[in-house]
Formats: C-alpha cells, structure tokens, sequence
C-alpha cells in the first residue's frame, strides 16, 4: 500500500476489543491535544459488544477519524492495520485504556526539531489505577534521560506503548508488527532500537497509563499459548540485540551486565516453559540465555544435570521448590 505521507501529520493507531467507554477517553485524549495537525486510526479487533456502534457513531462528526475493522486477531495485527493506513509524519501508537496528555504532540515535535538525529521522542509516564488521583510520579524509567533505546531496552520495555512518538522513517525500517499476543510491543520497540534508536527527551508528563485487571499479558508465566508468544518475542529480542551491537553508528553500547540481566531472564521463561511442559520452548530458552551470557553459568550447568535425571518437568519443579 502506498500512501502519499502528509508532513507535520500526526498519526494515532489505536487497537480496540471490547472497550466502548474506555476507547472514546483514549479518542477523546488525542482531540484535545493542543497540536491538531492529527488523524486517528481505529481497529476494531473483532469487538462482540458495542464499541463498534460507539464508533461508528463518533466517527460521524470527527473527521479526523478513521475506523477500521478486522476479525479478532490481536494488538499486533490490529497495530499494523493502523500503521498501512498512516499518513503522519509521525506516528503515535496508544492502547484503548490509555490517555495521551494534551501537549504530548507540541512538546515532542518540539524536541524533534532540536534534535534532528532523534528517531524517538518520549516523555514522562505515569500509572495510575482507575478511580485515583494522579500522583505526579513517572513509572519505569520515563522520568530519566536516555539516549538511545538500547541498552535499557534490553533488559525491560521500560516505557509504556503511550510514552513514544515515532518518525515514520524509523517505523518503516522497522517493517511490521507481528501476530504475538504477549510481548509483541517488547519485541517491536527492540526493533526500533536495533536500528539505532536514538531519543529526545522532553522533561514533562506526556501520558497516562491506566492499570487494571483486564490485560492480555494476564497469566503470562502460565497460559501455554502466552508462553509460547513469550519465547518467540525473547528469541526475535535477542537477535534485535545482536544486530544492534554489530551496528558501526550505534549510539551505545550493550555491556556485559545488560546481557546478564537478559540472559537470567530468558532462563526464568525457560524454566517457566519446563514447568507446564512445554520442553522445545524450554530448551529454546536455555540456550538463549547461555548464548546471552557467553557461556554455561553454575546455574546452567546444575539445572541441566537435573534435566539429564529427572527431565525438564521435574528438574524445573525442584528448582522452584528450591526458590521457596
């Protein structure tokens, strides 16, 4: 699909599955924003309540509004609809319960101006559970200056889908979202940051990530699909991390205590995988994270002494025993 890109055109992407009310505050958030050079995309992921109506209704006087519609396939697919639909400059993806600040848009711009190398611009995000008040904290580590995606990103997606906006350009060399249902946000900004990743910062709160219960990432350490998605986001993460540390131009460099973090991490899923039997994952896992480490670890090379014993169930079920 080739669209004709406007300049200075903000596009917002927002996945939406049953969520009527919660949609129309996250719509309502990008209208507000004191920058209005702006459309808004919509999937509906296959929604079996009324939030098609709702937007259907909306979208009849808010020209700025797009809604797309497609069968239940996930975030990710829902994201990349939006995303071959984008005619921005740059482009803003927002999950349905969350809330974009009204100068989110001006300020980043702003500091994409300043800074002209920057492929993302982030600000300052703050978690809030419904019902509360705003605290004036920032979450993760939104409230700090980076400069570039990696390392940090290596080690946790340490910023929310609402917190960056993106140049197109670095969205296309990313290339699409993929079909996940867990840690597909994870494994895409990894992308972004495999490509450089470089950040302006703007010192001020830009977003709003509501919390609550219902979540897909729900049951992730459990859920034998969840663990499967898990471990293809870990693998492509991995791989992201590798192509970025043999970039010449890479603003930063990945150190050993970040692939450690990484590398204990992949043996948590791994042994995650092990528990509910899910033995190719598991072993999949494992030599991810020796490979992250350079080497067999003590830990390693216990727990698969174990496995040769008591196989991958049970030698991760001792190890869990162990923990306690």
């Amino acid at each position: 699909m080739s669209l004709l890109v406007k300049p200075g055109l903000v596009s917002t992407i927002i996945p939406v599955f049953n969520r009527p009310i919660l949609v129309v505050d996250a719509i309502q958030s990008v209208l507000a924003q004191t920058y209005q050079n702006i459309e808004i995309i919509v999937v509906d992921d296959g929604s079996t309540d009324s939030t098609s109506e709702v937007l259907a209704e909306l979208m009849g006087n808010k020209p700025q509004l797009k809604v797309f519609n497609q069968s239940n396939s996930g975030p990710g697919v829902a994201r990349e609809l939006g995303r071959l639909n984008a005619r921005g400059e740059f482009i803003q993806y927002l999950d349905s319960d969350d809330l974009l600040l009204p100068t989110k848009f001006e300020s980043q711009i702003a500091a994409f101006v300043h800074h002209p190398l920057a492929d993302v611009a982030y600000g300052k995000t703050e978690q809030i559970k419904f019902g509360q008040p705003q605290s004036g904290v920032a979450h993760r580590r939104t409230g700090a200056k980076q400069e570039s995606m990696f390392p940090l990103m290596l080690k946790e997606r340490w910023w929310f889908t609402s917190t960056p906006l993106y140049r197109r350009a670095i969205v296309e060399a990313a290339g699409p979202w993929t079909s996940m249902m867990n840690e597909e946000d994870w494994e895409y900004d990894c992308r972004v940051a495999s490509f450089g990743g470089r950040l302006a910062y703007v010192n001020e709160f830009v977003s709003l990530h509501r919390h609550h219960g219902d979540h897909l990432s729900a049951e992730g350490a459990s859920d034998p699909e969840k663990l499967k998605h898990r471990v293809m986001s870990r693998a492509k993460i991995f791989q992201h991390a590798k192509a970025y540390s043999e970039r010449e131009d890479k603003p930063a460099e990945i150190k050993s205590e970040d692939w450690v973090v990484f590398s204990k991490y992949a043996f948590l899923l791994a042994r995650q995988c092990a528990l509910i039997g899910l033995t190719t994952e598991a072993r999949a896992m494992t030599s991810i994270s020796i490979q992250a480490l350079g080497k067999k670890s003590v830990q390693h090379r216990v727990f698969l002494k174990m496995v040769k014993l008591l196989g991958w169930k049970r030698a991760a079920r001792a190890v869990e025993l162990a923990g306690r």
